[in-house]
């Protein structure tokens, strides 16, 4: 009837309109608890279910989920937990086929609570989810993520598939949770219970807490030593730093304790920290009755396990002047981080402080020396217990570095020394040992006291004070020791009066050389010794760790630097640095008048040395080092090993100079020969300052240019790298491409710029460019973009033909290898000589350029663009492209007297008149002959033969063919 179409048009419509307004990618669908219903992968579907919740769900891959009703709770809820009901459910299944799927989204809206469970959610009380786990018969919490009171609806977004319960609990009710869950905790305690082991939590910040469970630990010891872990380990972590406490709990069974034959009594938990296993010194409970082993920590966050056994030594963290607390008659060995290590044992349980000992405030005896600890030299041990007689208490230090170890060695050992305060005094301790290996100091303790670990020498030096010093007797070595770990060992051929004082900051001047880093150490030392006396000193500085590190220099990097004209400057030889013993050495001859000295550190910067002219002067391996030369001249090197440098002065040139280049004086040189006995990565060289009639040259198209000298080839090559002149100084700077021999020089612009041969140079587009070098070459370019090339000389050819047929090559043979196929316009020259021409028995005239082409595998000569100019013995050529070029010439003069000739019909149509020139003249090659053939069966001949006839299929008389480069030759193939 019509009403009916009407209504089922409007209801049609109803459910257009409610799908249009489903989002992108949505579906609804309505359902029957218990029912599959299909899920399309990435789609978010909403399932209404008949009399159920609503669900709102997707997944990673195409699958069916069910959602089943959940009747009844079969394992107990967790105490303080209620069940609510939805009618006659309590809570829901979610499964997935297949059940790998993941569900990306799940969120669960109850039905509307009945009146009675809405009921119970008011005051303290609210409303939450357990997620059920059969495997373990255990609950865990799922925050809920709202709850209507209108409604009486319960909304929750689950973590996955699973057995869900909503339930109403009290909000200081402790929470039950799975493992690996990952739970919550604010400002106040919270307890979080999992299967057999529960942690309450009281962080001074919101913190993520996780706890996961194994039956095994990744460590390779499994327990503490004497003592057996029960086999349940518990990994405790948290996202934040801030300080928490906790108390773990750890329920136990009699048959754990009865599989490793254990005593409960002797339960302990213990935890993972500094590669061992550690016990609490305080805070662990045992309930036997609840067979709950407890434990308060402020280091939640580590592996625990349950161990038990009455052997071993009960192993303690602690920290340097902090009281540990000790049990009654068990050995216990205390762990001080970046501490030592002590074991006690004594009949009564008490406390042990042990304190750092940072410095000594009486001397120690003469041939005793405090050991480093770190930022301590020994330890102070009080200990608080009503049995005054300790059974043990043992100290061993922690790993002595390796400067501290290196000083115990041959007639210098290690030793120990309580200190009495109340008489000023030191009685020395025998140690138990000293482990080479591990580099740690073993030593029984009579007593609680100030114990300082020191080395013990047999050698004594002479003490002395800031003052004066006077060496009494000619060639007589002496060493003396000044206060601040300064000392000077004087050797003279006379007797001298040294006089040495110390300050924290210099006299005059700069504080420390450019790029080093002062540490506050200034000595200055004076003497009536002569300059020609022969007299040498050795000084010597101690430093400490806390002055590296206030400073933040390596000791490796520490050096003596000298006071000379104003400057900082190094000695070039005659330094070390112990780092075992932490003392700087330097020997220097600079004894006589006043010289100030300090202490200086740091990678930074350059090493400053200062050199003589024509004096060797050695620099280390790596190490950028400025050497300041005679006359203002200065030298920046680096080489990749030690080596020794040697700077000279170029008086005068030894060959004449290249047209347009003229020769710069600095008044005592003209240049300068550089020498290194190994490899420089840098040679930046600075000259002494110009002459001002030198420096006047510098003007208008004349610029500073250098000249390094080649003597095989007696050839000044331009250093094509940049050079700076500075006006102000009159000086000229450069990096040097190697060592060498370098001259100072003024460069007329527009000059041909000398290039050795394997010198890369550039040019610019459209500006030509002139380069001339050794034996006589010359060549000229315009590019028609800019470019790089190099050219190297060979007396000889890597091509197995050496030049034309018909022509003789003169050992002159040219590769131009440009960074680019830009097109150019060149002109190459090459002088020659009467023996270039007489050794190769060519003339004059008939000298030519020709070049490789690779495309023909053949030498060829241009048509054009040669000449010969017989007065200046010049061959020229120009060309528009770069390979490999030759020298060549003949004795006849000419190569081909063919010029303009008519091919149009003849079998060299299309050549030109030189590659016909190229063809002629006959290759010798050896064939590649065959075996001699087997002698043949004796036979009897035919009585005749007709040479003409066919042999094996082929004419034995065939067409007349070209024999190729022979070019005149035809014949019978």
């Amino acid at each position: 009837s019509w009403p009916d179409v009407r209504m089922s048009t409007i209801f049609l419509t109803l459910i257009i309109l409610c799908l249009a307004a489903l989002p992108a990618g949505s579906l609804a669908v309505n359902a029957s608890l218990g029912s599959a219903v299909s899920l399309t992968a990435g789609v978010v579907t909403t399932i209404d279910f008949l009399a159920g919740p609503t669900v709102i769900i997707s997944s990673s891959a195409d699958c069916e989920v069910t959602v089943s009703a959940f009747a009844s709770t079969s394992v107990d809820l967790p105490p303080g937990y209620t069940a609510l009901s939805f009618g006659s459910n309590v809570g829901y299944t979610f499964t997935t086929n297949p059940s790998s799927v993941t569900l990306t989204k799940l969120e669960l809206s109850t039905p509307a609570l009945s009146i009675a469970s809405a009921a119970l959610l008011t005051g303290s009380v609210q409303a939450g989810c357990l997620q059920f786990k059969s495997t373990i018969s255990a609950y865990g919490n799922v925050a809920i993520k709202s709850y209507n009171v209108s409604t009486k609806q319960i909304t929750v977004d689950l973590p996955g598939q699973g057995t869900y319960v909503l339930v109403a609990v009290s909000q200081t009710q402790e929470v039950p949770a799975l493992w690996g869950s990952v739970e919550f905790s604010a400002h106040s305690s919270k307890t979080f219970n999992y299967p057999g082991f529960s942690v309450s939590y009281n962080a001074s910040a919101a913190v993520k807490v996780t706890v996961a469970k194994s039956h095994s630990t990744a460590h390779a010891t499994l327990a503490p030593e004497g003592k057996v872990s029960l086999g349940e380990y518990f990994t405790v972590t948290a996202n934040s730093s801030a300080s928490a406490e906790a108390v773990l709990k750890v329920k136990y069974t009699q048959a754990m304790l009865d599989q490793f034959s254990v005593s409960a009594s002797t339960l302990r938990l213990a935890f993972w920290s500094n590669n061992g296993w550690y016990f609490e010194d305080a805070g662990f409970s045992l309930d036997t009755s609840a067979m709950v082993a407890s434990q308060t920590t402020t280091r939640p966050e580590a592996e625990w396990t349950l161990v038990a056994g009455a052997g071993g030594v009960i192993p303690l963290l602690g920290s340097l002047g902090t009281p540990v607390a000790v049990d009654a008659g068990a050995e216990t060995s205390i762990d001080f981080a970046l501490g030592p290590q002590l074991k006690i044992k004594s009949a009564s349980a008490g406390k042990v402080t042990v304190s750092g000992f940072a410095s000594t405030t009486v001397a120690l005896p003469s041939g005793y020396s405090a050991i480093s600890l770190g930022a301590n030299v020994g330890y102070t041990v009080e200990t608080q217990f009503t049995s005054v007689t300790m059974d043990k208490l043992q100290l061993t230090t922690p790993a002595l570095s390796a400067a501290a170890a290196g000083q115990i060695t041959g007639s210098v050992s290690a030793g120990c020394l309580q200190f009495n305060s109340s008489l000023s005094a030191y009685g020395k301790v025998d140690i138990e040992s000293y482990d080479v290996a591990t580099k740690k100091i073993t030593v029984n303790l009579p007593a609680q006291g100030t114990y300082v670990l020191v080395t013990v020498s047999q050698t004594t030096q002479i003490p002395s004070l800031w003052g004066s010093v006077v060496v009494t007797a000619a060639t007589r070595a002496s060493t003396y020791n000044f206060p601040a770990g300064f000392s000077l060992n004087v050797d003279t051929s006379v007797p001298v009066k040294v006089t040495a004082s110390w300050r924290n900051h210099t006299t005059s001047g700069v504080a420390q050389p450019e790029g080093k880093v002062s540490l506050g150490q200034y000595f200055s030392v004076s003497s009536n010794a002569s300059a020609s006396s022969s007299t040498a000193v050795t000084l010597k500085a101690s430093y400490t760790p806390e002055l590296l590190a206030q400073h933040s220099v390596p000791a490796s990097s520490l050096r003596f630097a000298a006071k000379v004209n104003g400057k900082w400057y190094y000695e070039a030889t005659g330094f070390s640095v112990d780092t075992s013993s932490r003392v700087v050495t330097q020997t220097s001859t600079r004894l006589s008048g006043d010289v100030e000295w300090m202490l200086v550190g740091g990678d930074g910067g350059v090493t400053p040395l200062l050199a003589s002219l024509g004096a060797a002067t050695s620099v280390q391996a790596n190490t950028e080092t400025s050497i300041d030369l005679d006359l203002g001249a200065r030298l920046l090197v680096k080489a990749s090993a030690d080596s020794t440098v040697k700077v000279s002065a170029l008086v005068e040139t030894t060959t004449i100079l290249p047209s347009g280049y003229h020769s710069l004086s600095t008044g005592g040189s003209v240049g300068y020969s550089v020498e290194t006995s190994a490899s420089a990565t840098t040679l930046e060289l600075t000259s002494a300052p110009l002459t001002a009639a030198a420096a006047a040259q510098l003007t208008g198209s004349t610029k500073a240019a250098v000249l390094q000298y080649d003597a095989e080839a007696k050839f000044y090559g331009l250093v094509h790298t940049a050079v700076n002149y500075t006006a102000s100084t009159r000086q000229v700077a450069l990096s040097l491409p190697a060592q060498g021999t370098y001259v100072l020089v003024a460069a007329s612009l527009g000059a041909a710029l000398p290039t050795h041969f394997g010198t890369a140079v550039g040019a610019e587009a459209n500006v030509e460019a002139q380069f001339a070098y050794p034996s006589g070459f010359s060549l000229k370019l315009t590019p028609s973009a800019p470019l790089s090339l190099t050219t190297s000389l060979s007396a000889t050819t890597t091509y197995a033909v050496k030049a034309p047929v018909g022509t003789v090559p003169l050992g002159v043979y040219l590769k131009i290898e440009p960074n680019t196929t830009a097109s150019v316009s060149a002109t190459l020259q090459m002088q020659y000589t009467a023996s270039m021409l007489a050794q190769a028995n060519v003339s004059a005239s008939s000298l030519r350029f020709a070049f490789y082409d690779t495309a023909k595998a053949a030498w060829t000569m241009l048509d054009s663009g040669f000449s010969v100019d017989t007065t200046a013995k010049v061959v020229t050529q120009t060309t528009t492209h770069f390979s490999e070029w030759a020298l060549v010439g003949s004795g006849g003069g000419s190569f081909c007297a063919l010029s303009s000739v008519s091919l149009a019909s003849s079998y060299f149509s299309g050549w030109s008149a030189s590659d016909i020139c190229a063809s002629m003249g006959t290759a010798l090659i050896a064939p590649d002959l065959p075996d001699a053939p087997p002698t043949p069966e004796p036979s009897t001949p035919s009585a005749s033969f007709d040479w003409r006839a066919t042999a094996k299929g082929s004419a034995c008389f065939a067409t007349p063919r070209s024999q190729g480069k022979c070019g005149s030759c035809w014949a019978f193939a």
